[in-house]
């Protein structure tokens, strides 16, 4: 007897230019309905970003729901970087939800000192319950 694990993944980018230092949303998972109340879920996302001008970091945010006012499941991460580079930007992180139906993650990025914008050009999102 098998058994299957909901899962949920996106490579759609929802913003692929990062402007004036605000937190946009880069990837959102499409909804999971988790098969346990309270069942953890496994939350992995990266993209491929390369800062504009004067940036010397970019944070990055796991939110549960689909917009950059969501609720904060991981810390905020900086990453330092050197603008014209090309950063591969990781999280990975795990939410117990609670007893919810069609549950949603996004991962948003922000820049830091930017004048010019970053622009992403890969990423991806995967959920999985566990």
């Amino acid at each position: 007897m098998g058994v299957r694990l909901p899962t949920a993944s996106s490579t759609v980018l929802q913003n692929g230019a990062l402007n004036g230092n605000t937190e946009f949303i880069v990837l959102t998972t499409p909804p999971m309905n988790i098969s346990l109340d309270f069942q953890q879920v496994l939350i992995s996302a990266y993209i491929n970003v390369t800062p504009g001008a004067s940036t010397t970091g970019i944070t990055g945010r796991i939110r549960r729901g689909t917009t950059a006012a969501g609720q904060l499941v991981s810390l905020a991460n900086t990453l330092t970087v050197v603008a014209g580079s090309s950063y591969q930007f990781m999280m990975c992180y795990i939410d117990t939800p609670g007893a919810v139906a069609g549950i949603q993650y996004t991962f948003t990025a922000q820049t830091i000192a930017q004048t010019v914008q970053a622009i992403v050009n890969d990423g991806c999102i995967i959920v999985m319950a566990l």
